[in-house]
């Protein structure tokens, strides 16, 4: 019978004391600047979130603000925390449904003792972090035309 070796236990990865924390992040909504922090803290510690690169899960995870705010942040805060700690659930185990999705999160953090206000705070922070950069229906509709004005003959 082969023998099987246990490996050590994994150490969870903690910033060394006095390590640098990521710096504010330029944010553009709607034409407005922003700074954010992009460190919030969940469950007591702090969390670095980071919007994908992809525009098209940000839109994926954005598009249900407008219908549930509360299921648009926290699909948002599971997008973008990458880190120790994350929510298990991912948007596609979920079919990129991102109302499911921001349920999930919901369920998974306060399973773990978080406090929905603290989700939200968090949400609103990777919310604004996953909408940088987003186009806008108006924006759209305002380029959509390439044609110029009718010129008179």
């Amino acid at each position: 019978m082969p023998t099987v070796r246990k490996s050590a236990p994994r150490r969870k990865k903690t910033a060394a004391p006095g390590a640098a924390t990521p710096a504010m992040v330029k944010a553009s909504i709607a034409g407005q600047e922003f700074e954010i922090d992009p460190v919030v803290t969940l469950g007591g510690r702090p969390v670095v979130l980071t919007p994908p690169r992809s525009m098209a899960l940000r839109y994926t995870v954005v598009a249900p603000m407008s219908d549930n705010r509360m299921l648009g942040v926290a699909a948002c805060l599971g997008l973008c925390w990458m880190g120790n700690g994350h929510p298990r659930t991912n948007l596609k185990e979920c079919k990129y449904d991102a109302y499911l999705y921001g349920a999930r999160v919901i369920d998974e953090l306060t399973d773990r003792g978080m406090s929905i206000e603290e989700i939200l705070a968090a949400g609103d922070t990777a919310f604004a972090l996953v909408a940088d950069g987003l186009v806008a229906a108006t924006e759209v509709e305002e380029t959509e035309d390439f044609t110029g004005p009718p010129v008179e003959a």
